[in-house]
């Protein structure tokens, strides 16, 4: 009988994956017996891969940390700031640059000799399978990080690389918005890039591989406590329309990344960042928040600092979608419950990267949305500026809707 641990293969394709194993196995077997040679058993490096490869990670984290506090996080800045350290302008920031570097290098081709050993040995089944199934995933997220690092160096090679690595994502039904075109062109990039990489992107992908729901989108608030979502994709026109809705009196909650959660009270949105990006078509919208903050934001757009809503969670009174056409007024119908949760899906951020467990469950709550909160199409006048007519006519539009109050706001008035 055959023994549950064995290895042994059952059919033609374990036959042939076996063959392979044995193969790689008998290769390994040799290289080691040839470092015996020259090093002690248990010194021989081929034996030790594993703990080699976290002796390296931690010289890589440790140099990075002091590599990091010397980084220059502006566009313009981080390539120059890489001449320093390796000019070794601080106390040993050329040599912590290099143990940064080479010890990176060396973690990653040190983890991917360990995995194909330990699957050369069939250390991947039984009480090894918990080890290797969170091993294997983690080599996504070490790869990545590399990647990432490689990036932030910033000059003309790393710029090739995450364009041409946008680029192939973007076939992907992964991100809500093309991410090409934020970095093919210099004159798109700001002092802020590296900081968005690594907290507003990090932060929402980790919240999405935690299977939260994370929509591409914009939200805001009434005085009584109640929320509209607006979902959709990159020209939609939610900030425009959340841009107006706080002219209207409404508060923002959350633009461009907004969490959802369902509660014993029903769905709720959290808060996210204290301004709305509105694009080049829109910021004339600007003067109707007299003494709002602005700044131009990494992508080229105006971010306008807006009167945020009280902390804490915000019961979701409907789902908007926004769409730009050519139609002379503004208007809005009721989608059914299945139109929604196609479009809520598209605007899901970072969905396909988790794992499907994780996928199904941000389904599964996307679904119970749509059928327990109302969903509207929105059609919104196509307009090259943000003027008084256009602001007049959505905001009649919001009324009725019962998304303003009756009174427009003075500056809105004005051309009425």
């Amino acid at each position: 009988m055959r023994s549950p641990a064995s290895d042994e293969p059952s059919d033609a394709g374990g036959a042939a994956r076996g063959g392979v194993r044995s193969v790689a196995r008998a290769a390994f077997d040799r290289i080691e017996a040839a470092f015996d040679a020259a090093f002690p058993p248990r010194a021989n490096p081929w034996r030790t891969l594993g703990g080699l490869a976290w002796i390296l990670f931690w010289i890589a984290a440790v140099s990075g940390i002091y590599v990091y506090v010397l980084f220059d996080t502006r566009a313009d800045g981080a390539w120059a700031s890489v001449e320093r350290m390796s000019a070794n302008a601080w106390p040993g920031s050329a040599l912590a640059r290099s143990l940064h570097r080479y010890a990176s290098d060396a973690f990653i081709l040190v983890t991917m000799l360990h995995l194909a050993r330990e699957w050369a040995h069939g250390r991947y089944a039984h009480v090894h399978r918990y080890a290797w199934i969170t091993g294997v995933a983690l080599v996504a997220f070490v790869y990545g990080s590399g990647l990432v690092g490689f990036w932030l160096v910033w000059d003309r090679l790393a710029q090739y690389s995450i364009v041409a690595t946008t680029e192939w994502l973007d076939v992907l039904p992964i991100f809500a918005e093309p991410l090409a075109g934020n970095f093919d062109a210099n004159a798109r990039i700001d002092d802020r890039l590296f900081s968005l990489l690594i907290s507003g992107l990090g932060l929402a992908f980790w919240l999405g591989l935690r299977g939260e729901v994370v929509i591409h989108g914009s939200a805001t608030a009434d005085s009584d406590g109640q929320a509209v979502l607006l979902v959709g994709p990159t020209g939609a026109g939610k900030s425009t329309l959340s841009a107006l809705l706080c002219a209207c009196g409404r508060q923002l909650i959350a633009d461009d990344a907004v969490r959802l959660e369902r509660t014993h009270r029903g769905w709720v949105v959290h808060g996210g960042v204290r301004e709305v990006r509105l694009r080049s078509g829109a910021t004339s919208a600007k003067r109707l928040f007299d003494g709002a903050r602005s700044r131009e934001s990494v992508d080229g757009r105006c971010a306008l600092e807006l009167q945020t809503a009280p902390p804490g969670a915000t019961s979701l009174r409907h789902v908007a979608f926004p769409r730009i056409t050519a139609a002379s007024e503004p208007c809005s119908r009721l989608i059914p419950a299945a139109t929604a949760l196609v479009e809520l899906l598209r605007g899901l951020r970072f969905g396909a990267w988790g794992p499907g467990e994780v996928l199904a469950k941000q389904t599964r709550a996307l679904a119970d949305l749509a059928r327990e909160v109302p969903a509207y199409e929105v059609v919104l006048p196509r307009s090259e500026r943000f003027d008084d007519e256009r602001a007049n006519h959505t905001h009649r539009w919001l009324v009725q809707l019962g998304m303003a109050d009756d009174e427009a706001p003075r500056e809105l008035c004005r051309s009425s």
